[in-house]
């Protein structure tokens, strides 16, 4: 049996990443910035909302700004405040986006194209914010359990009995139900 090697096992990951995200596409199942915002609020707080200062569940909505005020403390935060996209003018959209797309580049063993360079032309952004943006997707993703990833990661995998996971077999099957995955995503 064939061993797997160090760039063979980091890719495993990637992969199961990969078929984790909606078989339709991250662009198809979050057609818009509502529907990226409301998965957001719902893994971000699965038991109602509340202040990330000071924990009480008495929060405003302000819609013109896209702000939540608690009314105990009056602090103001957006959907944003303490996570990776924190600061930054892309959409959350744009960061389910950009995440699926380091995702895929990396399951499919096209990480050399992961670069600032490339991201500004795929993205149309200056060098340097898409080399921001590069950097800061690759620290969040390295997490099992960030944000981002379980926001986009939507399915769990389904892998058959008869394959034993992390050996070469699992790499063999992952490679195929990737290659096939890809494909009815680029038909559909």
């Amino acid at each position: 049996m064939r061993q797997l090697s160090d760039r063979d096992r980091e890719r495993l990951r990637w992969m199961q990443l990969y078929l984790r995200l909606p078989a339709c596409g991250v662009a198809a199942y979050f057609p818009d910035d509502a529907s990226c915002e409301q998965r957001m609020v719902e893994l971000r707080w699965p038991e109602g909302m509340h202040c990330i200062r000071c924990d009480a569940d008495r929060i405003k909505t302000c819609h013109t700004r896209k702000t939540f005020r608690c009314k105990e403390c009056a602090h103001e935060f957006s959907l944003k405040a303490n996570t990776v996209m924190f600061r930054s003018r892309h959409t959350i959209r744009d960061w389910f986006l950009a995440a699926e797309e380091h995702i895929t580049l990396h399951a499919f063993g096209q990480d050399h194209l992961d670069t600032g360079h490339s991201m500004a032309d795929r993205h149309c952004v200056a060098y340097t914010t898409a080399y921001r943006l590069r950097v800061k997707l690759a620290c969040e993703l390295a997490h099992d359990h960030s944000l981002l990833l379980t926001s986009i990661c939507i399915s769990e995998l389904q892998v058959p009995q008869d394959v034993v996971r992390n050996d070469f077999d699992f790499y063999v099957w992952l490679l195929d139900t990737c290659v096939t995955q890809r494909q009815m995503r680029r038909q559909g």
